[in-house]
């Protein structure tokens, strides 16, 4: 077993094999991931946003936001974030290169937003880009610039500094989904 200790926390004590896997997960997370680009104009090529439909034995892992309800799947396919539209942003809103879905769809997009994002007594910002999508999907970018890691065996997120779960409402998609 290896201590590991972050700035301001506790000492924690977690065994060698727990951690070489965790650092691997957050290592090939972080490294697949393309930053979004925050200057306009052309983009190099376009991220992918990807989901699978899950079956009956595949559970999907959502996170609620408590400020405004609205529910994250938990999508460690898509490269990013993205939300749906709304009636303004269809109508009013500024269209942005699309995005790729994995089957080769293009994804019309309508600029971005930033959210305030608040789970139990934690609060991140998430820059989210509006697309023609059914549901709203936090993406590796979100995971990566928070440092998070997705256990989905356990449903979970951990914090990769610390290796301790995150106490955020995560739950299965139920059958009303």
């Amino acid at each position: 077993m290896h201590g590991l200790r972050a700035p301001g926390r506790r000492h924690l004590l977690v065994p060698s094999k727990v951690r070489r896997q965790i650092e691997k997960m957050s290592t090939t997370l972080c490294q697949t991931h393309t930053p979004i680009q925050e200057e306009p104009g052309k983009r190099q090529s376009g991220p992918t946003v990807a989901s699978t439909s899950a079956g009956p034995h595949d559970p999907q892992l959502f996170l609620t936001d408590l400020n405004t309800g609205r529910r994250f799947l938990v999508d460690t396919g898509a490269q990013v974030s993205v939300i749906p539209p709304t009636w303004f942003d269809r109508h009013h809103g500024q269209h942005g290169p699309p995005l790729q879905a994995a089957n080769g769809t293009s994804i019309p997009t309508y600029g971005s937003r930033t959210l305030s994002l608040r789970y139990n007594e934690t609060t991140f910002d998430a820059r989210l880009i509006i697309a023609d999508v059914k549901r709203s999907l936090l993406g590796a970018d979100f995971f990566c610039r928070h440092n998070l890691l997705v256990d989905l065996n356990d449903q979970r997120l951990i914090e990769a500094d610390t290796y301790l779960s995150c106490p955020w409402m995560l739950y299965q998609q139920s059958s009303k989904d």
